[in-house]
């Protein structure tokens, strides 16, 4: 199956920590992004629903920037897909 997508996926390894509004947090596995979104592995059931705004931040250094974004797909045992916030 082709994949039509406007911006292409690039495959990415690195833990991340996803933070609720209410500010509990996770650290979860990032398995790819794209200019407009990401998709982060989170095995433990996940709570979060379609529309819900989170915010992910690399642990891969140091002081790295936070980014808001909403949760666009739930795969229950696999992961999520977000999709980035634009200001």
């Amino acid at each position: 199956m082709a994949d039509h997508r406007k911006y292409p996926r690039l495959k990415h390894f690195a833990d991340v920590k996803v933070t609720t509004t209410s500010g509990e947090s996770v650290t979860a596995r990032l398995r790819d992004f794209s200019e407009t979104g990401l998709f982060i592995h989170l095995k433990q059931e996940i709570t979060y629903k379609e529309g819900d705004q989170l915010s992910v931040q690399t642990l891969e250094f140091e002081g790295a920037p936070v980014q808001t974004v909403t949760v666009i797909r739930v795969e229950q045992g696999v992961g999520f897909a977000v999709m980035f916030l634009r200001e």
